[in-house]
């Protein structure tokens, strides 16, 4: 199976978009990078280069077009070491991340997602995370969190040294996220991952529960051989019930067969409960008081 992360940020780069959602984009990718001032300008650098091969696809479609030519702000190094660098000039950089007192449209979170976001899959769970440094990036991820908080998205945050995260943990919340960002194939993808990891952990509950019931019946069987060679032993010294010695030799010989099956084989055929009883019966004899005999499933091939 393809990589989820890879799917995801494939899909967030090709993924249609409007006018409208395009210019609400931008903004959220803009917000969620490092900006800094460097002279006239203002300084805006991510490491994701995904990033620029978004805004390379969607800027003509927006309303920052009108304003300036993506080439005239974009700044590559001549020998593409280093970071892509967004120049923008103050007044325009203002008018780009500013929101005001307007709640961020899920436009917006698309493009600060393919910026700040980063998705965890360990053994267990899933995590997405926004994450900005402390200062105008936390400030969008506490804007990011009131709006998540209100959408019903069970969200956390928490901050450490001079970074800020915003933490999403429960699978069928990242589903609807991705939904509502259009990122359709990812959160199915999640999905199917989130169905086969649900039948990986049931089989191996099944396998290691059979694996127990396994052991324990051998344990078991183990100790009821040691039971019937001392029964037959003693029988040289006291007087044994024939019954008791029926049960011992019919071990012996069967050490695989169930409680159920070694009530069958003997001459006069008991039940299960009452083979039970006789072994307790037999360890009373010996001395060695009744001891716990491990019950597996009843259907393993040592009860």
């Amino acid at each position: 199976m393809e990589k989820i992360k890879d799917i995801l940020w494939d899909e967030w780069i090709q993924r249609p978009t409007t006018r409208e959602d395009a210019t609400e984009e931008i903004k959220g990718i803009v917000s969620g990078m490092t900006c800094k001032p460097d002279g006239r300008n203002v300084i805006c650098q991510s490491g994701r280069l995904w990033v620029f091969g978004r805004l390379r696809k969607i800027w003509n479609l927006s309303d920052w077009a009108k304003v300036v030519d993506l080439s005239s702000i974009l700044v590559i190094p001549r020998d593409f070491k280093g970071k892509v660098l967004l120049r923008f000039p103050p007044v325009l950089f203002k008018k780009i991340t500013g929101l005001g007192d307007s709640n961020p449209t899920w436009s917006w979170i698309s493009g600060f997602l393919g910026v700040c976001a980063s998705f965890y899959l360990p053994r267990t769970g899933y995590y997405l995370v926004f994450r900005g440094h402390q200062g105008k990036g936390s400030d969008s991820l506490n804007m990011l969190y009131r709006f998540l908080l209100k959408q019903g998205f069970p969200v956390k945050m928490r901050h450490k040294s001079d970074v800020s995260e915003v933490i999403i943990r429960d699978q069928q919340s990242i589903v609807a996220l991705l939904v509502k960002t259009n990122l359709h194939r990812t959160s199915l993808e999640l999905e199917q991952k989130a169905l086969l990891r649900a039948l990986r952990d049931t089989a191996n509950k099944i396998v290691n529960c059979d694996a127990a019931n396994i052991r324990k019946s051998l344990e078991a069987a183990q100790r009821q051989i040691e039971i019937a060679n001392e029964i037959l032993a003693m029988k040289k010294y006291i007087k044994v019930p024939e019954s008791y010695i029926d049960l011992a030799e019919k071990r012996i010989a069967n050490p695989t067969a169930t409680l159920k099956e070694l009530g069958l084989l003997l001459e006069r055929p008991v039940s299960k409960s009452t083979i039970e009883y006789r072994w307790k019966k037999m360890e009373k004899m010996l001395g060695t008081g009744p001891k716990k005999i491990a019950k597996g499933d009843g259907q393993n091939v040592l009860r």
